[in-house]
């Protein structure tokens, strides 16, 4: 069945420009871009492609700092006012714009089975902007027929699903974790710590504990994976099965923290990584700083070296975990008070 003309984006556009490069506009972490888009943008071997997030935000005058001259632009689903605006007042000197969508948006937002707040954001977003994006699409694309169907006064072109483009996949991957959900300070702290690790390496997850405000904190970042809470029982078993390799353990002067033990040195253990600790009396005595763990004042630059260090040193990093291992058991079997009756 057609949707009402209203609910379709339609190619009402032309351009006579000749194409000097492309930019995506998507959004944030979107497999519609890697299945769809990039195995086939990547063949434009001669054309530069720029792949920027629909609701990046920029002042009236200052503009998103994009050249507009022979630029072909493809919107994947979404596409927020001010874009259009800017591309609007700028449409003359466009080469094209193409409007992908692999779902029924419509359809969506009337599905009662979905949930209330992504319907709203699709309607938003999705629905709102089309008789807009109508007026500056030259080209339709989609990925289904059914689609084309829906589509089917600008004849659409089908575009089935391919394999992303795989030639920066690392040969593996480096866990770096952080367990410490309720420490805000350390968090925050971390944060510039494992967005420019991440700028730098391409083979690191970096995992935290957290709820949606903490994964609202690393969205930006790539390959970052944020675990919901989990009970003290529930993280044991985690730990088990999925075993990291590098963690953090930063420790920052506060009131709280002033009375908080080295634990987290058993619990890295436990969970199968190496250490990196705050350089403070709480891990200084129970890390061997180069032998079981790595002890760091904190400062920032001095974390990003370490980890990458220590993710480019999958040696090194074994042979201190090993010791940290040893270094537990040693740790536990010392002699202790007694307590009850003693």
């Amino acid at each position: 069945m057609k949707r009402p003309r209203l609910f379709r984006v339609e190619a009402h556009a032309s351009y006579h420009r000749a194409t000097k490069r492309v930019l995506v506009l998507h959004r944030r972490g979107s497999p519609s871009v890697d299945y769809y888009l990039k195995p086939r943008l990547r063949t434009l071997r001669d054309v530069p492609v720029d792949y920027r997030s629909f609701d990046t935000l920029f002042g009236r005058r200052r503009g998103p700092g994009v050249s507009t001259d022979g630029l072909f632009v493809v919107v994947c689903r979404y596409l927020s006012f001010p874009w259009w605006l800017y591309l609007w007042r700028h449409r003359r000197s466009l080469s094209g714009v193409a409007f992908f969508v692999d779902d029924d948006v419509p359809g969506g937002v009337l599905d009662r089975t979905q949930t209330l707040g992504y319907r709203a954001f699709l309607f938003i977003n999705g629905l709102l902007p089309t008789p807009f994006i109508s007026a500056l699409t030259s080209e339709v694309w989609v990925s289904t027929p059914a689609l084309s169907d829906l589509h089917g006064r600008s004849a659409p072109t089908v575009l089935p699903p391919r394999l992303p483009p795989d030639e920066h996949r690392p040969t593996s991957y480096v866990t770096v974790f952080y367990h410490g959900e309720t420490h805000r300070l350390e968090i925050g702290f971390l944060r510039p710590i494992v967005e420019e690790v991440q700028k730098r390496r391409n083979n690191v997850i970096f995992e935290v504990f957290g709820d949606r405000s903490i994964r609202a904190l690393f969205m930006d970042i790539p390959r970052v994976v944020t675990v919901h809470h989990l009970s003290w029982s529930d993280f044991r078993s985690y730990a088990h099965f999925r075993p990291g390799d590098l963690g953090l353990a930063p420790l920052l002067p506060s009131r709280f923290n002033a009375g908080r033990s080295g634990a987290k040195f058993l619990q890295i253990t436990l969970s199968g990584g190496v250490g990196i600790y705050s350089d403070v009396p709480q891990y200084r005595s129970m890390v061997r700083d180069g032998i079981d763990g790595v002890l760091l004042r904190n400062d920032p630059a001095l974390w990003v070296k370490a980890i990458i260090e220590l993710v480019d040193d999958p040696t090194r990093r074994e042979a201190m975990r090993m010791a940290a291992w040893d270094r537990a058991g040693a740790l536990s079997r010392q002699n202790e008070p007694s307590l009850i009756g003693g």
